[in-house]
């Protein structure tokens, strides 16, 4: 259950980044970037964008489609 919960945060924590970015935001403002940066510094901020982009690339064929039983 931890894990499911860490997942998830960490989840609603890179989609806080990215609205940020794409909001054209000023980075500083961004409270889910410091907070980030802040814990586990620039690289690990790459490397969940990265990841995350990866998922979110993927999740159309991850999700069952309507209909399907599944």
């Amino acid at each position: 259950m931890d894990a499911q919960l860490t997942a998830a945060a960490r989840g609603l924590q890179i989609a806080g980044i990215v609205i940020c970015l794409t909001g054209n935001r000023e980075p500083a403002v961004c409270a889910c970037l410091r907070d980030v940066l802040k814990s586990e510094g620039p690289e690990q901020i790459k490397k969940l964008i990265e990841g995350a982009a990866v998922d979110w690339l993927e999740l159309p064929g991850r999700v069952p489609a309507f209909g399907s039983g599944e």
